[in-house]
């Protein structure tokens, strides 16, 4: 299976736009020396979506996401994604 996701070009002004699959949800959870993401399929998506976008060519190194615990996160613990430089 080939998977084909769409995911929006970085923006200088207004830097990552995130994009939500309907239905998403998303877990992270401190197990000690390990960090637990679990999502749903429509979360898994959304995530690869973010994900997409800061890998882009257009992304610059420090570029990052802010996921909220209890917004976009269903628990207390957020989960931020930075891009670095290549």
């Amino acid at each position: 299976m080939i998977w084909t996701i769409d995911a929006p070009e970085y923006d200088e002004t207004g830097g990552v736009r995130m994009e939500w699959e309907a239905g998403f949800s998303i877990l992270v959870q401190n197990h000690g020396p390990e960090i637990l993401i679990q999502a749903n399929r429509a979360g898994l998506i959304s995530l690869a979506r973010i994900l997409l976008t800061l890998a882009g060519t257009t992304t610059p190194a420090g570029a990052h996401v802010h996921l909220t615990g209890g917004q976009e996160i269903d628990t207390d613990l957020g989960l931020v994604v930075d891009r670095l430089e290549d």
